[in-house]
C-alpha cells in the first residue's frame, strides 16, 4: 500500500519540532555566554552555547524553557556590557604622544589589576575599581602632585561580614598606592543574588504552564494528517481497479453453458 507524502514527512517533522531550540540571543562574548549558562542551568533549564564565529557565541534554550530563560535574564540583568576601559580613548599608536596620555593609560592598567586581585577574595563576586583620573596636567595650576582617589564597587555572595570586608578592601588599596589616605578611599558593597540553591518563583510558575505549549500543535498535526488521508483516498478512488476483470471479458460460467450443451443435444443428426 503506497502512503502520500505528507504521512510520510510527518513523523520527521514533529521529531524536528520537538528537538528545536529557539536562539535566546546571539552576537555575545564568549564571557557573556557563560555568565548566561551558568545562571539558566543553574536554575534547572535547558541552555546550549553556540560558537557563531568570529569570537560570537550564541545562548539557545529549549522551547518550553524560552519565557523562563527571558525572566531570569532581567532578574540578574544578563548580559552584562561590555568592559568600558579610559585608556582605550588613549590609544598607544597615535601620532603625537603626551605625558597625560601615558598616565591615563598607566592608571587604567592599574584599575584592571586591582580589580583582578579583589575578585581573587574569599566571597568577591565581581569588583570595580576607579582611580582619579587627572583632567589637566599636575604642575599647570601650580599645585605640584594631586592625591589620590578610589572607588570600590564590590559584589559579595555567602553572607560575607560587610565591615570586615570593607576593612580589608581599604588596607589593601591603602598599600597599593604611595600617597593615598583612608578617607579618600570609599567602598560600596552589593549582595550577589543567590544562584545555585535558589529556584525563583517565575520560572517555577511558568514550568507548570510549559507542558501545555506542545499541545499548540495537535490542531495542526490533525490538520496534517487530515488533509494527506483525504488526498490518499481520493486518488486510490481514482485510480482503476485492475484487481477484477471486467464483465464483457470474463470467463464463461457453467450456468452460462448449460444452455448452449442443451440446443446441441436436441439438434438434429
Amino acid at each position: 500500500m503506497k502512503y502520500p507524502v505528507a504521512l510520510k514527512v510527518l513523523p520527521a517533522l514533529l521529531i524536528l519540532s520537538a528537538c528545536y531550540q529557539p536562539e535566546l540571543l546571539a552576537d555575545l562574548s564568549e564571557q557573556q555566554a557563560n555568565e548566561i549558562v551558568a545562571v539558566l542551568q543553574a536554575h534547572n533549564l535547558s541552555a546550549d552555547k553556540q560558537d557563531q564565529g568570529k569570537m560570537k557565541f550564541a545562548v539557545a534554550v529549549g522551547q518550553t524553557d524560552f519565557p523562563a530563560a527571558v525572566d531570569l535574564l532581567q532578574k540578574y540583568a544578563l548580559p552584562t556590557a561590555p568592559r568600558v576601559e579610559v585608556a582605550h580613548a588613549f590609544p598607544a599608536d597615535t601620532f603625537v604622544g603626551s605625558p597625560m596620555a601615558e598616565q591615563v593609560r598607566l592608571l587604567s592598567a592599574v584599575e584592571q589589576r586591582l580589580e583582578q586581585n579583589l575578585a581573587a577574595m574569599n566571597n568577591v563576586a565581581r569588583a570595580h575599581v576607579q582611580v582619579s583620573y587627572p583632567l589637566k596636567p599636575n604642575d599647570e595650576d601650580g599645585k605640584g602632585e594631586r592625591p589620590v582617589h578610589v572607588a570600590v564597587l564590590l559584589t559579595y555572595r555567602n553572607a560575607a561580614n560587610r565591615d570586615l570586608l570593607v576593612s580589608e578592601v581599604k588596607r589593601f588599596i591603602k598599600n597599593s598606592f604611595a600617597n593615598i589616605d583612608y578617607d579618600n578611599i570609599s567602598v560600596i558593597l552589593y549582595e550577589a543574588p543567590s544562584v545555585s540553591g535558589m529556584l525563583i518563583a517565575q520560572p517555577a510558575a511558568s514550568s507548570h504552564n510549559t507542558w501545555l505549549y506542545p499541545l499548540l500543535a495537535i490542531p495542526a498535526v490533525i490538520g496534517a494528517a487530515g488533509g494527506g488521508l483525504i488526498l490518499f483516498l481520493r486518488k486510490r478512488r481514482q485510480a482503476p481497479d485492475v484487481s477484477e476483470p471486467d464483465s464483457d471479458s470474463r470467463a464463461p460460467q457453467a450456468d452460462d453453458m448449460e444452455p448452449t450443451l442443451s440446443n446441441k443435444a436436441s439438434a438434429p443428426l
